[in-house]
């Protein structure tokens, strides 16, 4: 296959000094592509798409193939490079600013190169058509959806390959899409399990509902969102699938003790 890349053109109007797209795009890869990356402010967050590559750091060498997310932290040496009998295809944003600082000391306090299994796919094409629009309230979506990326990816330890439990594969399922709308019914269906039998494995797996756990972790993503982000409560609200603001208002006071407002004051 021949080395095909198609950038993004990122514009200016979306960028600021809390969140710098410096460059995005998609590469197709041949055998012969290798990258070499030597610290610097940038900071490189890929998720492959297809395909198998190698990242090489001061830590060791790991495999990556797709559905991997993997996060190259400012000041890190690393080297990458495509399988050559099955080069990986990715979709990737550089990106730099106070933001992102803040988001990786948040969420990836050990400042070392990350690689994990998370469906972030989706996300990753939401930020390119994001830069693609160019809409002049692309900034906010913008810094929502990067925001977004680096919670989703900080739910999962690393790839797992141990065969599942059907409460895990739920669990799993939640991290990844807790800001869509999720149903019993639905979980019950895509993992081919009772409604019955879905509730009974998941509370002696993890002590809790799965409705109680996809609430926590809404709970937990609204927090972040009130403090960093300036959307509205009904905005957040209807992110995580509330019904109405009034209803998250509740909700939140009840799981947090106070209430949306005066959290962020």
């Amino acid at each position: 296959m021949p080395f095909t890349e198609e950038f993004v053109l990122v514009p200016q109007a979306l960028c600021s000094e809390r969140l710098t797209v410096l460059l995005a795009g998609v590469t197709r890869p041949d055998q012969s592509y290798r990258i070499v990356r030597r610290p610097s402010m940038e900071y490189i967050v890929e998720f492959v798409e297809a395909g198998h590559g190698i990242l090489e750091t001061d830590a060791g060498r790991t495999e990556v193939g797709p559905g991997d997310f993997y996060l190259i932290p400012a000041g890190c040496n690393c080297e990458y490079y495509a399988d050559r009998r099955d080069p990986f295809q990715k979709i990737w944003l550089n990106i730099s600013g106070s933001l992102v600082e803040r988001l990786s000391s948040l969420y990836f306090p050990k400042r070392e190169v990350l690689c994990r299994s998370v469906a972030v796919g989706g996300l990753f094409r939401e930020l390119h058509q994001i830069l693609k629009d160019g809409a002049p309230d692309g900034r906010l979506a913008l810094e929502l959806k990067v925001h977004e990326l680096f919670f989703r990816a900080s739910a999962r330890e690393g790839p797992v390959y141990a065969k599942k439990s059907a409460a895990q594969r739920v669990k799993e399922y939640m991290d990844q899409s807790f800001c869509e709308e999720l149903s019993l019914e639905e979980l019950s269906s895509r993992f081919f399990i009772s409604k019955a039998q879905l509730v009974r494995d998941f509370r002696r797996e993890y002590q809790t509902t799965p409705y109680a756990y996809l609430l926590e972790k809404r709970m937990a993503f609204s927090v972040v969102l009130l403090r960093n982000t300036a959307l509205s409560v009904a905005e957040i609200a209807e992110k995580l699938q509330f019904h109405n603001a009034h209803y998250f208002s509740s909700a939140f006071k009840k799981a947090m003790g106070v209430s949306p407002t005066a959290l962020r004051k």
